[in-house]
């Protein structure tokens, strides 16, 4: 489906019916990422997944930072007419985004899902390379990303067909918005002190093989969001939704009960 807002147009999936459950994607991948997730989310959720700003099929924005992609995501549910609280998630730089949509739309927000993602700010050199990511992806393309992600995406287990699928996918997104993005990361905010103001219910999701954004990590945030469920998934590393799709439902559908409960 596709919609246009002030911000641009933007593609995005929508099944189910019910009470709205709102997943945003990594960095460099797009909404197809939920695919194989959504059929086994419990009956009564709305899924809405969206292709973030300079990704997928939506608009391709040559600059843009965190606080536009969050903009975004509430654009694309205004304009299709979601006016009720929530239950967001993301995974990676979603989760990011998930952040920064706390602290501007909390009173949209009924729940967070917080996939394989860091609250960090970048360093300095963490900042550096992302700017540096960027100009290789403007030259190269983000195949350059892609190789970069290789041995640390998936659990070494995922099948490598599985694997090249999706670096085949984060090849061929838009150069420009890939460009764009990377230095959006670079330059966010600090989020530890965010997580401290979270007062909804929080689901932690980490695939326990996780190498960019490790079970430690998620544990840290565990014990900062007061009241927040953690859950590990076994046979998983940064992309719980592909790799271990029935678990990372069952994980969800769990949390989702939790609330309705």
């Amino acid at each position: 489906m596709r919609v246009q807002t002030s911000m641009g147009d933007f593609a995005f999936d929508d099944t189910g019916r019910g009470r709205p459950l709102v997943l945003l994607h990594g960095f460099p991948i797009d909404r197809s990422m939920w695919r194989p997730l959504t059929p086994p989310i419990r009956d009564g959720w709305r899924v809405i997944a969206p292709d973030l700003p300079g990704f997928g099929e939506s608009t391709v924005r040559a600059q843009c930072s965190i606080a536009d992609l969050a903009d975004a995501v509430f654009a694309v549910l205004d304009a299709i007419g979601v006016r009720e609280k929530i239950v967001l998630g993301g995974l990676s730089m979603g989760g990011i985004v998930c952040f920064d949509a706390w602290r501007r739309y909390a009173h949209r927000i009924a729940a967070i899902l917080l996939i394989d993602t860091r609250p960090n700010a970048e360093t300095a050199e963490g900042r550096a390379a992302r700017y540096s990511v960027a100009l290789s992806v403007e030259k190269d393309g983000p195949k350059v990303v892609a190789d970069s992600m290789r041995g640390r995406l998936f659990a070494l287990a995922t099948p490598a067909d599985l694997q090249e699928q999706w670096f085949a996918r984060i090849s061929a997104q838009p150069r420009i918005g890939t460009a764009a993005c990377a230095r959006a990361l670079g330059d966010r905010a600090d989020s530890w002190p965010t997580l401290a103001t979270i007062n909804v219910p929080t689901l932690i999701i980490v695939g326990d093989q996780d190498a960019i954004t490790p079970p430690d990590l998620a544990k840290e945030m565990h014990t900062k969001i007061t009241g927040s469920h953690l859950a590990i998934i076994n046979g998983a590393g940064h992309m719980p939704p592909v790799e271990q799709p029935s678990a990372t439902a069952d994980a969800i559908n769990a949390f989702l009960g939790y609330l309705v409960a």
